[in-house]
């Protein structure tokens, strides 16, 4: 697997690195951007597997019959810091070498990283928006069972209050030419209308509630 002199020159100067070794980890080639990359130098996989590259190329040669690549790389070297790669593996068998060229994904990771931090900060904010509309309800639970049960005691009062208040017929009958206008704002007011026909005369009261 040789390279001509103007291939060679192309790869130079990438600006992602390209570095090949044999089988005994020997640097056959780099370029410009993998200057400081060896075979001593340690990747992390994944987030899980940390290794020397040519440790990982080893093991990995021989399970590839041809070319393989790993997704996640991070060259754990301080030129290459904050930097994620994908490494694309071929391996020559008939030269026995280990090419890797290291496609720079950075802005990808960053963006499905930021994608994450997003999707977590919504789910918080639902569960949160869930949160306050359970509490809401169980308010509003409360206030209509409160509501109802003034309700309740206000058709009740109010059929207290027919009992004794004097309807219009009531009121016809005792003098027939007068009227009554009784319109309270909620079920029962605060006024009374009385009357009665006793043998005294004909009585009649108009009662003011007050409460202290």
């Amino acid at each position: 697997m040789e390279l001509t002199e103007n291939s060679s020159k192309i790869l130079f100067h990438l600006n992602d690195p390209v570095v090949s070794f044999d089988i005994n980890g020997i640097v056959i080639y780099r370029n410009e951007k993998a200057l400081n990359i060896s075979q001593l130098t340690e990747i992390n996989i994944n987030d899980e597997l940390s290794v020397t590259l040519f440790d990982f190329l080893d093991v990995k040669g021989r399970e590839i019959k041809d070319s393989a690549v790993v997704r996640k790389v991070e060259i754990l070297d301080s030129d290459f810091k904050d930097e994620f790669y994908e490494m694309n593996i071929r391996y020559d068998f008939e030269d026995q070498i280990f090419v890797c060229f290291f496609r720079n994904i950075t802005e990808k990771i960053q963006l499905e990283n930021q994608i994450k931090l997003n999707q977590f900060l919504i789910n918080e904010q639902i569960e949160e928006l869930t949160s306050n509309n359970d509490v809401l309800r169980k308010k509003n639970e409360i206030i209509n069972i409160a509501q109802e049960d003034i309700r309740s005691s206000l058709r009740y009062g109010k059929a207290i209050q027919d009992k004794i208040n004097a309807n219009q017929d009531q009121l016809s009958k005792l003098f027939p030419k007068s009227f009554s206008f009784y319109k309270p704002q909620n079920y029962i007011g605060g006024d009374l209308i009385w009357a009665r026909d006793s043998k005294f005369g004909k009585i009649i009261s108009c009662v003011k509630y007050y409460t202290f």
